[in-house]
């Protein structure tokens, strides 16, 4: 008899962890939506950049000022800029896309 009130009891136990189941699957699509959005406006940068290979542009970084480089070659996730210094050695950078905040062409 003492056994149906542990068996209870575990089922009550069993019932309670899976009952947030499905909130936790909610959960976990809606990260796996957001990732899915944030790999299509990457996408969309990277053919947005490719435009701007060989162009002199004022490239500005999420924390950063803008600073003027040359897009060299344009990757799904890596953009790779030439910077010119003055005292005339350049410098090559690989940056990822996302850190890129905005990009003004100058002509």
């Amino acid at each position: 008899m003492e056994y149906l009130g542990y068996f209870g009891f575990l089922a009550f136990i069993f019932m309670m962890v899976y009952a947030s189941y499905p909130a936790r699957v909610r959960r976990l699509e809606k990260k796996v939506q957001k990732l899915k959005r944030e790999n299509k406006e990457r996408d969309k940068m990277s053919k947005l950049l490719q435009e701007f290979v060989g162009m002199d542009c004022l490239i500005t970084f999420e924390n950063t000022l803008g600073q003027k480089a040359k897009i060299l070659c344009v990757d799904d996730e890596w953009v790779k800029i030439g910077i010119a210094r003055k005292n005339k050695t350049d410098v090559i950078k690989l940056v990822r896309i996302e850190n890129i905040s905005e990009v003004q062409v100058e002509e």
